[in-house]
């Protein structure tokens, strides 16, 4: 456990929170308090956090493509209880994510990933979610 603004990078998303918890032998990671995640540019858009389908890498469309923000409260990451193979990553209290073009905001955002890649299964937001598309420029 590691308290007090902690940080960690992990293939590829850069996090921060005021606690962390891994347990190895669980498999699972827990981090509260101001939990602030930055994933490379375009993986929202590719499907690496929102869309399924997708893997966590970057994928920028432009050079000046920024990387997502991801805050919450809370994030869980642990393995499903009954799929082989299959992790389940949840982000509660007040959850906001942020890419170059779009806004997610929710109570609760979940999503199933698979493999090494975690290539996403299923998402759900829930607790009032919006989604705002934000201006595009010119291509």
């Amino acid at each position: 456990t590691l308290a007090g603004d902690a940080n960690w990078t992990f293939r590829g998303v850069d996090g921060q929170a005021d606690r962390l918890e891994a347990d190895r032998a669980r498999q699972s990671f827990h981090a509260w308090g101001e939990v602030r995640l930055r994933l490379p540019p375009g993986s929202w858009r590719s499907g690496g956090l929102i869309l399924p389908g997708g893997e966590l890498e970057a994928v920028p469309e432009k050079p000046t493509d920024r990387p997502i923000v991801v805050r919450a409260g809370e994030l869980e990451i642990r393995p499903h209880e009954t799929l082989t193979n299959v992790n389940v990553t949840r982000l509660t209290g007040r959850v906001s994510v942020d890419d170059t073009r779009s806004r997610l905001t929710c109570g609760r955002l979940t999503a199933r990933t698979i493999g090494l890649k975690h290539r996403v299964l299923d998402v759900l937001a829930e607790d009032e979610p919006v989604v705002v598309g934000a201006t595009r420029d010119d291509d």
